[in-house]
This record gives structure tokens, sequence and C-alpha cells, in this order.
């Protein structure tokens, strides 16, 4: 979330890049699937990149899920093994978002019609932007919001809780200062190139699926194998717990927040995962503050414009200024 021209954008376009690439398996799946669309090139050649989906927020369930006569496949299918990326979250309809929160959990879409009933593979990575308000100023320094209270209200009834419960990155960004973009423009800005990050990302990903039972990610261990294989210290331990009690987590974010936290330690290189890497993982949930101020004040209010309390961010935003694109 952050106001317009903040790089939310860029930071979704970025993402593909940052990922790794495609194995001989899932280049298959991902090929058969958009051959079910009809939506193969015509080189008929197996597909190499992961998709990058961006549907427009005035989209119907039946363009984001799938639908239609033959069940085609619907946007979030087509983002599997890739990026849907969701700009202007708030603008879409309520309807349609809450038909992500199922298949987001399970990693798969049924769809079904008369005699028909299909599964589609949707793992996808969803990426949501937004402004914080309607004008898009709400908590800038700078600028004032001309949106009122219950306008805010409106503007984000739209976004279910346990949607956001499921985003396990939530992130409140700035607009850049001058120096930071000016740097980017003199050549001597210390931002790193995509294909940097795209190898420690690599690295991260060889550890964990080294140390995960079957070969897994993070994000798809079981809390019994996250307990016995995630390494979590003590003091980690602590600091989740008294977290959870004080923000009034769920069960399901508060295990996120152990899989993000086992990332970030991936990340890092990191065998164990330590307090310093569960405060990281706390201060990228924004958005429960949330929750904890509507009900503390009885009612709706928009959402938080500082980050939780954790360890710093790091700066994302720089690391996009300093790559013109993505790399493949």
């Amino acid at each position: 979330m952050g106001p317009p021209g903040s790089g939310k954008t860029l930071l979704a376009r970025c993402l593909p890049g940052l990922l790794p690439q495609l194995n001989r398996a899932e280049r298959l799946e991902l090929t058969q699937l958009y051959s079910v669309a009809g939506l193969l090139p015509p080189q008929g050649e197996l597909l190499q990149q992961r998709p990058f989906r961006s549907p427009h927020q005035s989209c119907s369930s039946a363009a984001l899920v799938g639908s239609g006569a033959k069940l085609r496949p619907g946007e979030l299918a087509l983002a599997h093994r890739g990026v849907l990326f969701l700009d202007e979250l708030a603008e879409f309809r309520r309807d349609v978002l809450n038909q992500l929160r199922q298949p987001l959990e399970q990693g798969e879409l049924w769809l079904s019609q008369a005699r028909q009933r299909l599964r589609f593979p949707c793992a996808v990575h969803l990426v949501a932007a937004t402004n914080p308000c309607a004008c898009g100023w709400a908590g800038d320094p700078e600028r004032t919001c001309s949106c009122g209270s219950a306008q805010q209200q409106r503007y984000w009834s739209r976004i279910s809780g346990p949607l956001l419960d499921r985003i396990d990155l939530q992130v409140v960004m700035r607009r850049l200062e001058g120096s930071i973009l000016g740097a980017g423009f003199r050549g001597n800005s210390t931002s790193e190139a995509s294909a940097v990050v795209r190898q420690r990302v690599q690295a991260a990903r060889e550890r964990m699926l080294q140390r995960n039972p079957d070969g897994v990610s993070n994000s798809a261990l079981s809390a019994r194998d996250l307990r016995q294989c995630g390494s979590i210290g003590t003091e980690a331990l602590d600091l989740w717990q008294a977290a959870i009690d004080q923000r009034g987590l769920s069960a399901r974010v508060a295990e996120r927040v152990l899989r993000v936290g086992r990332t970030i330690a991936d990340l890092g290189d990191q065998p164990s995962v330590g307090a310093s890497a569960i405060a990281e993982a706390l201060s990228y949930r924004s958005f429960d503050q949330l929750s904890a101020a509507a009900a503390d004040h009885g009612r709706a209010a928009h959402p938080p414009v500082a980050a939780g309390a954790g360890a710093p961010r790091r700066d994302y935003r720089r690391h996009c200024q300093g790559s013109s694109q993505a790399s493949d």
C-alpha cells in the first residue's frame, strides 16, 4: 500500500525476474495448462518463463477464476507457477476477491458445470497494490487527504479480513525522496541488480528444498514439519508467542509468520530462525493493526500509515530503482 507513484507496480513487475527458473516438470505442467486455454504460442514449444498476469479491476468472477461452456481456466490458473498481480486491489468487487480465498489456500481450483468437473492448478504468487484511500494521500506527510472517514471505510470494505490473512507480506510504502531518485540517474546508486538478487533467492530455495520433507518450499510446509525441521530458536518463539497475544493473530496468520521467518533466515544463510527474523516477519504484517484498531473503536478504520514494530524493513524500492527491468 502506498500513495500514487511510490513504486508499487514496479515492485510487482520486478518479481518474476527474481524467481527461480522453471524446472522441466513445471514447464510441462504450465504448457499443458496454456494448451487447454488455447493460449499456447504457435511454435508449440514448452513455456520457459513464469507467467505474469494482471487482470483489470473491472474483471468478473468468471474472468478471474474461469468459467464458460468449455470451462476454460481464468487469470488465477493462468498465473500458475508465476505472479498474479491485482493492481488497485480496493477497486475490485468484493465478491470477485472472495473467490480467491479457497484456491489460494489449497493451490488448486475446481470448476463444475452440468456433468463436468475440472481441476486447475493455481499455485501463484499473489501480489496486490492499492492506494491508502480513494484520493491516494491518506497519511502522507506533505499532501492532504480529501477523503472523509466514511469514504475511507467504503474504499476498504471491499477487502475482507480473511483475504488479508492470506497475504504474507503487507508493506506500507512512501514516496521516494529526491536524493534517492537522483542517485539512480547519477549512476552512484547502491541498489542491487535483479540478477544478483535472483542468485540469492536461488541459493535460499536450494537450502529449503534440501532441508524440507519431500523438497517442498517453506510456504508448503505443514505445521508439524515446520515444528520439526524449521529450527526455530527459543527467543524467536517467545517473541512470536508474545506477538500473537498482543496483536490477536489468528492461528493461520501465526503459522505464516513462522514460515516467513524461516524464509528470511534462508535468505540470510542462517541455519536457525532467530528473534530478528521473526521480528522482520512481523514487521511485514502492517494490516493486522487495522483489525485491532477497528475492534478497539468499534468501527472500521483506514489502514495504518506506519509499519508494525520489529526489525527495520529492507528497502526493496531501491533495488527496483537501480534495475531498469526485471531479468528473465
